[in-house]
């Protein structure tokens, strides 16, 4: 599948961890990207990125998964503004994500209905499960949404 990372994800400036999206369907996403010394979040003096950050790329794949969703639905090309709500069951079978190493994440859809929805992610290296979670999203419609924006309502 050829998608525009950029087209999917809204972050700019850096804050872009995903690098390429592998395969989408109406189910789930897998997703990928190199750790290199140029990564967001990498640290020299270990040499990589702490895993614990696997939760901001699982959580992009999901943003790449909703705006594949939306961009079939939606002709005007802006993807959709969504937040994390949760994160539960964190498992990190190691702590750092080595320099050089390619993620491959992915996001498995469990549940979605009204702009909430849940997740089953994963991140592995070279076939081996590194980071697991189930994450809680949710993306208002237009007028929900710039009432958050506002500040009239909360989450």
């Amino acid at each position: 599948m050829n998608l525009n990372i950029d087209q999917l994800i809204p972050h700019r400036e850096g804050m872009q961890l995903i690098e390429k999206v592998i395969s989408v369907n109406s189910a789930y996403i897998v997703c990928e990207s190199k750790i290199t010394t140029n990564s967001l979040f990498y640290d020299s003096n270990i040499h990589g990125i702490y895993s614990w950050v696997g939760i901001e790329y699982i959580a992009q794949a999901i943003s790449a998964y909703d705006s594949a969703q939306h961009l079939q639905e939606d002709s005007t090309g802006q993807p959709p503004i969504g937040f994390l709500l949760s994160v539960r069951k964190f498992i990190a079978n190691q702590s750092i994500f080595p320099c050089d190493a390619i993620l491959t994440i992915t996001a498995n859809e469990i549940f979605l209905d009204d702009g909430v929805g849940v997740f089953n992610g994963d991140i592995q290296i070279n076939d081996q499960t590194i980071v697991q979670a189930k994450l809680s999203t949710y993306r208002p419609n237009k007028d929900k949404l710039e009432q958050i924006l506002k500040g009239d309502i909360t989450l």
